[in-house]
């Protein structure tokens, strides 16, 4: 039989319902193109129309569906592929082979009715449902081919379908390609349907699991992905396109402008000369130039304000004429009695001379003692000087006025001009023109990017080639599934327990390990089985001092080769003697280092004769009960340092109350022996000295005894001030100048002046303290030490630096610095509060407070708002 079999099941014919529905609207469409009804062949106005050549390949395709004889359906699917080919291929060959007009003309007379050759995207299609009925058949290969060219359709059809909701264009727009109609990326869509539904079915008749499908669905979410990315691109390229054309546009505008001002200027001079009332004679002379250097100016005249031309050159036998410009040209009227009201240069509307040819007449007002005296006045051929506006080869220009074509350079086809057609109106001197510009193919083409087209076949290309991929390792895991089963139940015990589980034979090589151990030791089991032993785990220091101590047991030199070469039994055989197999603790390292404390217990495993064949080890993970067990006793010892330092706080005060007391007295008694010598009229000089000195010393000892005060009783209730940073930085170098000087680092300080913030100048000193503190600690014995201090005012506040040119910090405990307790000092020498509190202060203070990880040397930043706005 011809036709398909009618036996067949429900769900294999339910796919036929899409060529079904394809085939009526094909049909249906070349019914109208026949008895010449425009509602069969074009739904909507403004959807575009399905040509007589595409409704005509899609009845082929369709029929394709219901066909039994497979020599049949190839036959009709050539015949698709021959006609997509060849209408494609006429724009990038450059060539005409009648085929578009072919079907139409029989049945229709009317050349406007023709819209144009058969859309890009309907080509694509056209050719990929060929291709798809031509490779059917059994094979995986086949099926994913087919599989694909269908998603590619139903993608395409839903871009073009969408495009109409959204109204875009999906087209780039080769010449004469027409726009894709809603109809046909509706049968397009229903095909692609039909044929991934089929190959649906085909597969579910192999395999009944659900993962059979899996390699399918990539395919298709591949191929679809490909052509959105390629849609993207291609409306990428069309926006690069059109902005090009608005560009052509503006310029298009800007040249009248260049045109038009000097025009205007020109016109300006000469009605200067109307107004200081100079001969005719000089003005004929200038107005001679003026016609010579402007094209498209034919005329130029002088009217009074009563609209009569005085004055005009070239005027027929130099005689000038008396003409009433209202009288002669009635379409001037209304237009020059708006001359006043503009005030400024005015062109009127373009309109045709006695000869016909059309004209504007470009006005400039003339003014005498600030009173209107008339126009000047310039008359302009349009098509001339619209004709020199734009020299840009490849475009196509027209002016409108009033929605009437005043000039038009060039023509293009009407389907690639609606498109394509991008206007800009020009309203400068009272003109009310629409300028619109369109681009020829030719120029789009050489604008057009290959790279959408390219990622297009990549993305499809790589879809298929995973989608086979897939197929095939569906396969294969589908056949090792069944093989690995009966051991895969052995190993999910093992697998499940939370400890580790090592299998070794008698020489201690690794023969099987679970999961739990390959994840916290990070090795695969390809690494470990047959290879390893199982001292490569054990942290060598503890295996020399386990292979020590089994030699003075033994008495015996013992050998401990991790990959077993030169094994030694008499060691295992030691160890289990002595208990070392019972619940020991062992310090492993994984493959990158990490080392974890685990408590082992091992067992021999032995034979029927009672031989050691192998060993079980177990392993538990304390390491983060030891390391809990460490931070307790860490934090024992910092809360006591804490608390030591609580307590030197306290002494500090009492010291600095104690000092204070005859450090008031000495500096009273300085001062009368100062009045005394001047009263007394002592005049040496060098007692003058020493007793400035010793104000000096004591001065400066009674500021550190000050700032000492300060810093023990502040507490979070203080109150903000405005504060000078000079007087901050100048106070906190009290505590820490003479250890730099001592420790011969040298110090430098950049401080823009007048800077001043509104804080609490105790906490932020205690800040800089800590941070010049750990830089000289950071500095250490090197042999160039630099510490440098700047401060400057930046975007919304203020940035105080601390900069060292010491090692820096390592960049894997950049993140800890600022963590409470951590510290990288020896024992006794800092907590591991410094920089935590100092971030809590900045906090407080609406601040910021980082490590400035860009800088090449080592940078704390301390950033404060403006007290302004803070």
């Amino acid at each position: 039989m011809l036709f398909i079999n009618s036996k067949l099941k429900l769900p294999d014919k339910f796919p036929l319902i899409f060529p079904g529905l394809t085939l009526l609207f094909s049909l249906l469409t070349m019914t109208g193109w026949v008895s010449h009804s425009p509602q069969l062949i074009q739904w909507t106005s403004d959807m575009g129309l399905m040509k007589f050549n595409t409704a005509m390949a899609l009845a082929l395709l369709s029929v394709t569906y219901f066909l039994k004889c497979s020599n049949t359906r190839i036959l009709f699917h050539g015949l698709v592929l021959i006609l997509a080919l060849t209408t494609g291929l006429q724009i990038p060959l450059g060539i005409d082979v009648g085929i578009d007009t072919l079907f139409i003309n029989p049945f229709t007379s009317d050349s406007s009715i023709y819209p144009g050759r058969m859309a890009a995207s309907t080509v694509l299609c056209l050719t990929l449902l060929s291709l798809a009925g031509l490779f059917s058949g059994a094979g995986i290969v086949r099926q994913m081919l087919r599989l694909g060219f269908s998603s590619g359709v139903l993608g395409v059809s839903l871009i073009c379908a969408f495009s109409y909701v959204f109204d875009y264009n999906p087209e780039y727009g080769w010449g004469s390609f027409g726009r894709i109609s809603m109809q046909v990326a509706v049968c397009l869509f229903f095909l692609a349907l039909a044929n991934l539904w089929m190959i649906r079915g085909e597969v579910r008749r192999k395999s009944s699991k659900k993962l059979a499908l899996f390699p399918g669905y990539v395919l298709w979410f591949g191929v679809i992905i490909s052509v959105l990315i390629w849609q993207l691109l291609v409306l990428r390229d069309q926006e690069r396109s059109r902005e090009m054309i608005d560009h052509q546009a503006e310029q298009l505008k800007s040249n009248i402008d260049k045109t038009l001002i000097p025009i205007e200027k020109g016109l300006e001079h000469l009605a200067r000369h109307v107004s200081n009332e100079r001969d005719r004679t000089h003005w004929n002379s200038e107005a001679l130039h003026f016609v010579k250097d402007f094209k498209g100016v034919v005329r130029v005249f002088f009217a009074d304000k009563d609209s009569v031309i005085r004055w005009r050159y070239p005027d027929e036998n130099n005689t000038p004429k008396n003409v009433n410009l209202n009288e002669r040209h009635l379409a001037l009227k209304e237009q020059i009695e708006n001359i006043q009201n503009y005030k400024s240069a005015f062109i009127t509307e373009v309109f045709a001379r006695n000869t016909g040819e059309k004209i504007s007449v470009l006005f400039v007002p003339v003014y005498r003692n600030n009173h209107y005296v008339g126009a000047v006045g310039a008359t302009i051929l349009t098509d001339i000087f619209f004709s020199h506006l734009y020299p840009a080869n490849g475009y196509n220009f027209s002016i409108l006025e009033n929605n009437a074509v005043v000039f038009n350079q060039g023509t293009i086809e009407s389907v690639f001009q609606r498109e394509w057609q991008e206007q800009s109106e020009y309203r400068n001197f009272g003109a009310n023109w629409t300028i619109m510009v369109v681009p020829s193919p030719a120029v789009l083409r050489q604008h057009l990017s290959a790279l959408p087209m390219a990622v297009l076949v990549f993305g499809f290309s790589i879809s298929i080639l995973l989608a086979i991929a897939l197929n095939f390792y569906y396969l294969s895991k589908e056949a090792e599934q069944k093989s690995r089963a009966a051991f895969e139940w052995t190993k999910a015990g093992m697998d499940s327990m939370p400890m580790l589980i090592i299998f070794t034979d008698e020489k201690t090589i690794i023969r099987e390990i679970n999961e739990t151990a390959l994840k916290i030791l990070e090795y695969t089991a390809e690494e470990l089985k047959g290879k390893k032993s199982f001292f490569t785990f054990l942290d060598p220091a503890e295996v020399k001092a386990f292979q020590d101590r089994m030699e003075k047991e033994k008495n015996v030199k013992l050998v401990i080769d991790t990959d077993a070469a030169n094994y030694n039994p008499v060691l295992l055989e030691t160890g289990f003697r002595h208990r070392y197999h019972k619940t020991t603790e062992w310090t492993f390292i994984s493959k990158s280092g990490k080392r974890y404390n685990m408590v082992a217990a091992a067992s021999e495993i032995l034979d029927e004769n009672g031989k050691t064949t192998g060993y079980l080890s177990v392993c538990e993970d304390v390491t983060l009960l030891r390391e809990k067990e460490r931070i307790v006793k860490e934090q024992e010892r910092k809360i006591l340092t804490s608390s030591r330092m609580a307590s030197l706080g306290e002494m500090a005060a009492g010291i600095a109350h104690e000092i204070n007391n005859p450090l008031t007295i000495m500096s009273g008694h300085l001062g009368m022996i100062r009045r005394l010598m001047n009263r007394k009229g002592i005049a040496d000089q060098d007692i003058y000295q020493k007793v400035e000195s010793m104000e000096i010393v004591i001065h400066r000892i009674a500021k550190i005894i000050r700032g000492m005060r300060s810093y023990v009783h502040d507490s979070d209730d203080a109150q903000s001030e405005i504060t000078r940073i000079e007087t901050l930085i100048e106070d906190t170098l009290v505590f820490c100048q003479d250890r730099f000087k001592s420790e011969g680092i040298d110090l430098s300080i950049l401080i823009e002046p007048d800077l001043t913030l509104k804080i609490r100048p105790v906490q932020i000193t205690q800040v800089l303290i800590n941070l010049l503190n750990n830089a000289s600690d950071a500095l250490g014995e090197q042999e160039h030490k630099k510490i440098s201090i700047s401060a400057q005012r930046t975007v919304g506040g203020i940035e105080i630096t601390v900069t060292d040119n010491g090692p820096g910090i390592p960049e894997d405990i950049r993140r800890k610095i600022m963590e409470p307790f951590f510290t990288t000092k020896e024992v006794g020498k800092g907590v591991g509060l410094g920089l935590s509190i100092s971030q809590s202060i900045m906090q407080a203070h609406k601040g910021e407070f980082y490590l400035d990880e860009k800088h090449h040397e080592t940078k704390f930043v301390l950033w404060f708002p403006d007290h302004e706005s803070a």
